[in-house]
């Protein structure tokens, strides 16, 4: 794997011809970076107190959450490349390969 590659995408590359291979991606994708799993990576990293909220909303929709976290780890990419991401996606608690 070089030092800049996504995991996941390597891993399904590399292996995901079979079907089993294609269903561990697939629980890789679901545990790590789907909807689901970085709204919950948000909520464990409280970001919900830096969210300006429309007067009255009540909860956070999932894919507001997941925007906020996608937007901060693409934000320390921007400003310092792969290792600021990194740094990034490991202080928010992203469980990572």
């Amino acid at each position: 794997m070089s030092q800049h590659s996504d995991p996941l995408a390597e891993a399904h590359a590399a292996g995901a011809n079979t079907e089993g291979e294609t269903e561990k991606f697939n629980d890789l994708h679901a545990q790590t970076v789907s909807n689901a799993a970085l709204k919950a990576v948000g909520h464990r990293a409280r970001l919900d107190r830096f969210l300006t909220l429309a007067p009255g909303t009540v909860f956070i929709h999932q894919k507001t959450m997941t925007a906020t976290v996608e937007a901060i780890v693409g934000a320390a990419y921007l400003d310092g490349g792969m290792d600021a991401a990194r740094k990034a996606v490991e202080a928010i608690g992203v469980d990572v390969l």
